[in-house]
Parts: C-alpha cells; sequence; structure tokens
C-alpha cells in the first residue's frame, strides 16, 4: 500500500493541475512541480493526452511520444479522443529500405576489388597426392583438411583445389584476373597428366572496399533498423543490406566493405544505394 501511495502521488506531481494543459510536464521537479520551458517543441513531437483512472476529470498532461511508435490506450472505455494515442506514422521516409536510384548522382566515391571468389570444374577426379609431389607452392595435410592448397604469383591467387575436381579460386583482384588465375590453376594440373577441362567458369562474390566520411552508426541504425544489424560491444561494425544479395560493413570512421556481388556493375549499383543514406549520417 505505501508503494502504491507513492507511485500514486509521484503521478500526481507530474500532472499539471487547473485547465488544460498546453505544455509538456516532461523536466518537472517531482517534489515541487518547478520545471522549466517544454522540451517537445525543440523535438518537434506530437503530444497526447494522457488521464489518470480514479481522477477522470483532471486535466491531461501532454507527453511526447518518438516516431514510428504504434500505441493504443483505451483509459476510457468509449471515449475515443481521450482514451486512443495517436502517433507519428512507422512509415516514415527515414524507414525506406536502401533502394538503386534510377538516376544516380555523381559522388566520386571509387570502390576498390580487394577479392574475388571463384569456381570452376575440371571434368574429372584428381590424384591430390600426385599433385602435390609433382607442382611448387603447395600445401596438402590430408589429416587436417581434405583439399589441396596452391598459388601462383602471376596474378596473385590462391586455389583450392578438391578431389572431385572442383578449383576454389581467391585472391584475385578482379574478374579477369579470377579467370586467368584458374586457367592457370588447371593448366598446371593437366600437365601432370590429367584430362582436365575447363568447365562452368563461376564469380561468387565480389569484395570491394571504399573509403567515407565519419558517421553516426547509432543513428543509421535507427533509421534503418529493419534491414541493418549493430552490436557495438561485439563488433565495431554496422551490417547493413543495401540490395538483393549485397552486404555493406559499415565503420564508423567510414570505411565500407561490400560483399555478395558477382559483377562489377553490380558494386557500382550498391554503391550508388549507399551513398545518400551515408550522407545523411555524416558527422559535421
Amino acid at each position: 500500500m505505501a508503494l502504491e501511495r507513492f507511485f500514486d502521488e509521484f503521478i500526481a506531481n507530474m500532472l499539471i493541475r487547473g485547465s488544460e494543459a498546453t505544455s509538456c510536464s516532461v523536466g518537472l521537479d517531482p517534489i515541487t512541480g518547478a520545471g522549466g520551458a517544454c522540451p517537445c517543441n525543440a523535438l518537434n513531437v506530437k503530444r497526447v493526452k494522457v488521464y489518470l483512472l480514479d481522477d477522470l476529470n483532471s486535466p491531461s498532461c501532454l507527453l511526447p511520444l518518438t516516431a514510428g511508435v504504434n500505441v493504443r490506450l483505451d483509459m476510457m472505455a468509449g471515449d475515443n479522443e481521450s482514451g486512443t494515442v495517436d502517433t507519428l506514422p512507422a512509415s516514415s521516409p527515414s524507414a525506406d529500405p536502401p533502394a538503386v536510384p534510377e538516376t544516380p548522382e555523381p559522388h566520386g566515391f571509387i570502390p576498390v576489388i580487394q577479392n574475388v571468389i571463384s569456381t570452376v570444374k575440371l571434368g574429372c577426379s584428381l590424384d591430390l597426392n600426385l599433385i602435390a609431389r609433382n607442382t611448387w607452392n603447395t600445401e596438402y595435410r590430408p589429416k587436417t583438411y581434405m583439399a589441396l592448397v596452391m598459388r601462383i604469383r602471376k596474378p596473385r591467387a590462391t586455389a583450392t583445389i578438391y578431389e572431385s575436381g572442383v578449383i576454389l579460386c581467391s585472391g584475385a583482384k578482379s574478374p579477369d584476373d579470377s579467370r586467368r588465375a584458374a586457367r592457370k590453376f588447371a593448366r598446371i594440373v593437366q600437365k601432370l597428366g590429367f584430362p582436365v577441362r575447363f568447365l562452368n567458369f563461376q564469380i561468387h562474390n565480389i569484395v570491394a572496399t571504399c573509403p567515407f566520411f565519419p558517421l553516426y552508426l547509432e543513428a543509421l541504425h535507427l533509421a534503418y533498423h529493419k534491414h541493418s544489424s549493430y552490436e557495438h560491444e561485439l563488433f565495431p561494425a554496422l551490417f547493413l543490406k543495401v540490395v538483393s544479395g549485397i552486404n555493406a560493413t559499415i565503420f564508423a570512421h567510414g570505411k565500407v566493405n561490400l560483399s555478395g556481388a558477382k559483377t562489377v556493375d553490380e558494386v557500382h549499383k550498391a554503391l550508388d544505394t549507399i551513398v545518400p543514406i551515408l550522407t545523411r549520417f555524416r558527422k559535421k
């Protein structure tokens, strides 16, 4: 009972007695009732009426509500004017999903491709022990990993070769270099006497980076919380779904990593999509 009286007195002190209130009680002293100017005007938020259950005739207090919150208080049955809380619409422009602009504006940011991952099928089974004994720059530890790792310098790339005849090529800096490296790996294996064919070459992922300006990641996450993930206590970057299949890893200092693209054009489209979004959350 003492706790209930405490909360009743606290709520009563927060309400503005007298004629119907025209200012917000946020910022009032809960003991004396004194306070300064209403912060709602500065925050530009909508105010709503709230009534006490035990004093329906008391004046209303205007409380600020943030955008995107859907709340309904049936405080007074049969009275929609005082019982329903109207808030700002949840579908605000900032919450729209990222989309590729029809006419992208020139921004001057150039992505740098850091890695291209591709695969190719050789069309035959391979003897990895034979390949490891007769080639340079190879690693084969079947007890640790059932694949052979081979490296070349021009173009600089690494191949993971499986016994089934599949080669996974990574480390190239462009799609053309990735295809050229895959053909070199296939040629090295072919010289060892295997009936190699170059079949079904595919690029699965292009990783690119681009330096931007410092950003407010917290505000970006609040605006696009349905399309992003941000846990600064676990990892100091925000993950944003730019377009279908392409994700962006955004750091507070401005570095952005794009992954998931399969062509260079998709990288540029993702960059054109993300630049207008990041510009809104640039640190001054």
